[in-house]
Protein backbone atom coordinates (compact mmCIF):
# COMPACT_ATOMS: atom_id res chain seq x y z
CA UNK A 1 0.00 0.00 0.00
CA UNK A 2 1.70 3.20 -1.01
CA UNK A 3 1.57 6.24 1.34
CA UNK A 4 0.83 9.98 -0.31
CA UNK A 5 2.26 12.40 1.72
CA UNK A 6 0.76 16.08 1.22
CA UNK A 7 3.70 18.79 1.56
CA UNK A 8 1.47 21.96 2.15
CA UNK A 9 3.40 25.05 -0.29
CA UNK A 10 3.88 28.28 0.63
CA UNK A 11 1.12 29.00 -2.01
CA UNK A 12 -1.19 26.42 -0.15
CA UNK A 13 -0.88 28.02 2.96
CA UNK A 14 -1.42 31.44 1.75
CA UNK A 15 -4.73 30.30 -0.13
CA UNK A 16 -5.77 28.97 3.09
CA UNK A 17 -5.27 31.89 4.78
CA UNK A 18 -6.91 33.85 2.06
CA UNK A 19 -10.14 31.50 2.67
CA UNK A 20 -9.96 32.04 6.26
CA UNK A 21 -9.29 35.94 5.84
CA UNK A 22 -12.23 35.87 3.66
CA UNK A 23 -14.77 34.32 6.43
CA UNK A 24 -13.46 37.08 8.61
CA UNK A 25 -14.26 40.09 6.34
CA UNK A 26 -17.79 38.11 5.53
CA UNK A 27 -18.82 38.09 9.16
CA UNK A 28 -17.11 41.27 10.12
CA UNK A 29 -18.24 43.79 7.17
CA UNK A 30 -16.80 46.56 8.77
CA UNK A 31 -13.48 44.69 9.52
CA UNK A 32 -10.15 46.32 6.49
CA UNK A 33 -7.55 43.60 8.04
CA UNK A 34 -6.90 39.95 9.09
CA UNK A 35 -4.49 38.03 10.75
CA UNK A 36 -3.94 34.87 13.01
CA UNK A 37 -1.68 36.15 15.71
CA UNK A 38 -1.77 39.99 14.83
CA UNK A 39 1.19 41.52 13.02
CA UNK A 40 4.36 39.59 13.75
CA UNK A 41 7.77 39.20 11.49
CA UNK A 42 7.14 35.88 9.53
CA UNK A 43 3.17 35.86 9.48
CA UNK A 44 0.67 36.22 6.81
CA UNK A 45 -1.81 39.43 7.25
CA UNK A 46 -5.03 40.13 5.06
CA UNK A 47 -6.53 43.30 3.67
CA UNK A 48 -9.95 43.88 2.28
CA UNK A 49 -8.94 45.68 -0.96
CA UNK A 50 -11.19 46.12 -4.52
CA UNK A 51 -14.01 48.81 -5.13
CA UNK A 52 -16.36 46.59 -3.90
CA UNK A 53 -14.52 45.72 -0.93
CA UNK A 54 -14.48 41.52 -1.96
CA UNK A 55 -10.77 41.15 -2.78
CA UNK A 56 -7.83 39.66 -0.06
CA UNK A 57 -4.49 40.97 -0.04
CA UNK A 58 -2.52 38.38 1.18
CA UNK A 59 1.24 39.89 2.56
CA UNK A 60 3.95 38.30 4.66
CA UNK A 61 5.51 40.01 7.16
CA UNK A 62 8.77 41.07 6.80
CA UNK A 63 11.05 38.70 8.92
CA UNK A 64 13.98 41.22 8.74
CA UNK A 65 11.98 44.63 9.36
CA UNK A 66 10.60 46.01 12.39
CA UNK A 67 6.83 46.97 12.67
CA UNK A 68 6.26 50.51 13.51
CA UNK A 69 2.71 51.19 14.76
CA UNK A 70 2.78 55.12 14.19
CA UNK A 71 -0.24 55.60 17.17
CA UNK A 72 -2.61 58.61 16.35
CA UNK A 73 -0.58 59.50 13.63
CA UNK A 74 -3.66 60.79 11.42
CA UNK A 75 -5.84 63.64 12.53
CA UNK A 76 -9.17 62.20 13.78
CA UNK A 77 -10.77 65.25 11.93
CA UNK A 78 -9.28 63.61 8.72
CA UNK A 79 -8.96 60.29 9.36
CA UNK A 80 -11.03 58.47 6.64
CA UNK A 81 -13.92 57.00 8.16
CA UNK A 82 -14.29 52.98 7.87
CA UNK A 83 -16.64 51.37 4.41
CA UNK A 84 -18.14 48.74 4.77
CA UNK A 85 -21.26 47.17 2.46
CA UNK A 86 -24.41 46.08 3.66
CA UNK A 87 -26.00 42.41 2.67
CA UNK A 88 -27.36 44.59 -0.13
CA UNK A 89 -24.11 45.71 -1.22
CA UNK A 90 -24.69 49.18 -0.56
CA UNK A 91 -21.65 50.71 1.14
CA UNK A 92 -22.07 52.10 4.67
CA UNK A 93 -19.78 54.76 6.92
CA UNK A 94 -18.77 54.63 10.23
CA UNK A 95 -16.99 56.12 12.90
Amino acid sequence: MAVTQYYETEETKRLEFARKAARHFEENPASVTFSNNGPEPGELMAFRYGGGGDCVLVFKIDEYEPIINYCQFIDRGKARKHEAFNDAGLKTITD
